[in-house]
C-alpha cells in the first residue's frame, strides 16, 4: 500500500525542480552564447545571461518572473541593457572570489 502524496514534500520537490531548472536554463543560455559568439582568449567578453544571473542573485535571489521584474525595475535595467552588455557596477566591482562567496552563500528561503 502506497502513502498518500504529502502537498508539504510536493512543494518542496517542485521548488528544488524549478530551482535546478533555473540553473539549467541559465547554463543553456550561456554555453549557446558562448558557442555563437567566441570570445578570443585574451577578450574581455562578458555573458549577458550570466551577467543577469549575478544581478537577479545580488538583488535579493530574484529567480521568479515577478521577482525579477521587481529587481529590474529597482535597479534601473532592462533586459536589452544586459543584451547590448552594459555594465552594472555592483557585479563588475565583484573580483571573482567574492562573487563566488556570494553565489555559495545564497539561501532559497
Amino acid at each position: 500500500m502506497a502513502l498518500p502524496e504529502s502537498d508539504g514534500v510536493k512543494e518542496d520537490v517542485d521548488f528544488h525542480l524549478s530551482i535546478a531548472q533555473y540553473f539549467v536554463d541559465v547554463l543553456d543560455k550561456f554555453i549557446n552564447e558562448l558557442q555563437r559568439d567566441a570570445p578570443g582568449p585574451h577578450s574581455k567578453w562578458r555573458s549577458c545571461y550570466l551577467d543577469f544571473h549575478f544581478v537577479m542573485a545580488l538583488a535579493g535571489n530574484s529567480f521568479t518572473n515577478e521577482q525579477q521584474a521587481t529587481a529590474v525595475e529597482k535597479i534601473n535595467c532592462t533586459w536589452n541593457d544586459f543584451l547590448q552588455k552594459k555594465s552594472y557596477a555592483p557585479v563588475q566591482q565583484r573580483e571573482y572570489d567574492s562573487t563566488q562567496d556570494s553565489m555559495l552563500n545564497i539561501s532559497f528561503s
